[in-house]
């Protein structure tokens, strides 16, 4: 696994990202042609909080209208490359690192 987490890793560095919901999934697409299709749960996380995640989608939270998750991410990513990638080697869990005023990492 270390070899295609090393290529994995270091192909994303640098790329900007954008998140499509889909009927049963959602898209990370990473530019360059790379797009990565999540079918487990995901979070933003800012520097000292959680700031969205997949099932914060179409919750009201008090809200006049439904959070719609996509859009919501894309705002916060908007301006975000991915600084870092990192595929934790025990629980495959990955993790992006961008920069971004707004986020610090999207962990999935």
């Amino acid at each position: 696994m270390d070899d295609y987490a090393l290529a994995f890793e270091a192909a994303v560095a640098g790329c900007a990202c954008r998140v499509e919901r889909r009927d049963s999934d959602w898209v990370f697409d990473l530019g360059r042609g790379g797009r990565l299709t999540v079918r487990s749960h995901w979070r933003l996380v800012s520097a000292d909080r959680i700031t969205l995640t997949d099932e914060d989608d179409e919750q009201l939270f008090g809200l006049p209208e439904p959070v719609n998750a996509e859009a919501v991410a894309n705002e916060l990513i908007a301006k975000a490359t991915v600084s870092q990638a990192v595929i934790d080697r025990v629980t495959a869990d990955l993790r992006l690192c961008a920069c971004s005023s707004q986020m610090a990492c999207v962990w999935i």
